[in-house]
């Protein structure tokens, strides 16, 4: 991913966040309050670091399955 993009989705999670935060006071009882800007970048860096369980397709390997060689 590119820096740029990388801080523009940052930068935006950030506003979301803090936007979240700003609600608090109308929560009903008992919800969960949102997570903190730092916390919600963080989970969006361990996401970007996580492998991902499924193999990435590709035309070769859909074309394997359709003719039922794969």
């Amino acid at each position: 991913m590119c820096d740029l993009s990388f801080v523009l989705q940052v930068e935006a999670i950030e506003r979301l966040a803090l936007a979240q935060l700003a609600l608090i006071p109308h929560l009903k009882e008992g919800a969960e309050p949102p997570a903190t800007p730092e916390q919600a970048v963080a989970e969006f860096v361990a996401w970007l670091a996580h492998e991902p369980e499924t193999k990435a397709r590709t035309w070769d390997s859909d074309l394997r399955e359709l003719i039922g060689v794969a």
